[in-house]
């Protein structure tokens, strides 16, 4: 497909699988990559996680190996994602989707559309990242590692509703991605996912006292698991929580904290973000630092409640 054109979905609806059908070879040594991608984003540094998938790739090529370079394009589209290089990412996951269909790997394929719906909902193409979601959901449901997949799509499914303004079915993703969860078991790149966009939606329903719950489980589990991304993003998901009662300081605080990590590990978007929210929430004429600009092409459609 051409970069930035419209991604038609394959019509999986035409003949869906059985509900037991798995990959056909469920011991696939590229699923363990496929997860370690995820994984090393919220532990470590993006560019990090694009060198090591970039080698990957090169090796895989020289071995003639297309199913291993389709999950390469999947991680260096990931980390360009989380980069905020969203025309690269594009691209890289576009490949990985393609690649993954053509060797018939159903988690490749779940998660390279699940990143592909984040991509288009950044870009405010909501419905279309809705259908990537609802294909994403029917492939993963035959896929080894299915829970893994389907907390990470209706967590994306949850934050494009808010960017669609539909908070009620935002809220309805999120029930499904929690259950999901309970089912999953601690997974830091699931929680990671999951977790933020959970108070996100308990505060765009009113809902402060959830939201609190879900910013002091994201902050247990960092301060357990350990890493200054996903300790960015617990006090990112406090801060949301401090501005809806009130407490400013405290919130702007733990929000420029958080955007130092991200930035110092390459995860721009979320950087953006939080450098979004700290404008909104300073007086006027209160300058937020320059390093931290929107990548091109995220959308204000994706602004954060």
């Amino acid at each position: 497909a051409a970069l930035g054109a419209p991604l038609v979905p394959q019509d999986a609806r035409a003949s869906p699988p059985a509900p037991t059908e798995v990959d056909a070879y469920p011991e696939r040594t590229g699923d363990l990559h496929l997860l370690l991608w995820d994984r090393d984003l919220v532990a470590g540094d993006c560019s990090e996680v694009a060198r090591l998938a970039g080698l990957h790739g090169e090796r895989a090529r020289m071995l003639g190996a297309p199913e291993a370079v389709a999950v390469a394009r999947l991680g260096e589209g990931a980390a360009a994602l989380a980069m905020g290089k969203l025309d690269a990412a594009d691209a890289a996951l576009r490949d990985a989707l393609q690649g993954h269909r053509a060797a018939g790997s159903a988690l490749g394929e779940a998660l390279a559309l699940e990143r592909l719906a984040a991509l288009f909902t950044l870009r405010g193409r909501s419905d279309e990242a809705l259908d990537l979601v609802e294909s994403g959901i029917l492939v993963a449901e035959r896929a080894t590692h299915r829970r893994h997949a389907l907390v990470r799509l209706h967590a994306t499914e949850a934050r494009n509703r808010l960017a669609a303004g539909a908070p009620y079915a935002a809220e309805d993703a999120l029930r499904v991605a929690s259950e999901t969860a309970a089912r999953h078991g601690e997974c830091v790149s699931c929680d990671a996912a999951f977790r933020p966009e959970a108070v996100r939606v308990h505060l765009a329903r009113g809902q402060v006292v959830e939201a609190d719950r879900e910013a002091a489980l994201l902050e247990d589990i960092a301060l357990r698991r350990g890493g200054r991304v996903l300790a960015a993003f617990a006090a990112t998901a406090r801060a949301r929580v401090l501005a809806a009662i009130g407490d400013r300081g405290a919130a702007l605080a733990a929000l420029a904290g958080a955007r130092v990590a991200f930035l110092d590990a390459g995860h721009r978007v979320e950087a953006a973000r939080c450098a979004r929210l700290e404008r909104r929430l300073s007086d006027p004429g209160v300058v937020i630092p320059v390093e931290a600009p929107a990548p091109d092409g995220l959308a204000l459609a994706d602004s954060d409640v």
